[in-house]
């Protein structure tokens, strides 16, 4: 038997997610998704002590909202990792919700 987390993940591409996440530092919760924003917003967004870590996306909002930031005019690509492969999304549109 050969489980998923012992899958060998040398020569796996630099900066693509391999689905193996530490729990976010804000909920504790296991990311579903890994993304990258800009350093600029990441270090606006994200608390220092976070910053080390990981945020899932959901959190991320919320800090950003805290803020006065929209997370998703920042975000530069969303991974998700399934069991045998892992997608890039990248943002083709982001529609801001009206207050």
């Amino acid at each position: 038997m050969h489980f998923w987390h012992q899958k060998d993940f040398n020569g796996w591409p630099p900066g693509i997610s391999n689905g193996l996440a530490s729990c976010c530092q804000k909920c504790g919760g296991h990311p579903g998704f890994d993304f990258q924003v800009d350093d600029d917003a990441w270090r606006a967004i994200a608390p220092a002590q976070m910053r080390a870590g990981v945020i899932c996306l959901p959190c991320l909002d919320t800090l950003a909202e805290e803020v006065g930031i929209d997370a998703c005019q920042h975000l530069r690509e969303v991974q998700f990792s399934g069991r045998q492969s892992t997608v890039v999304l990248v943002p083709a549109m982001v529609v801001t919700l009206s207050k």
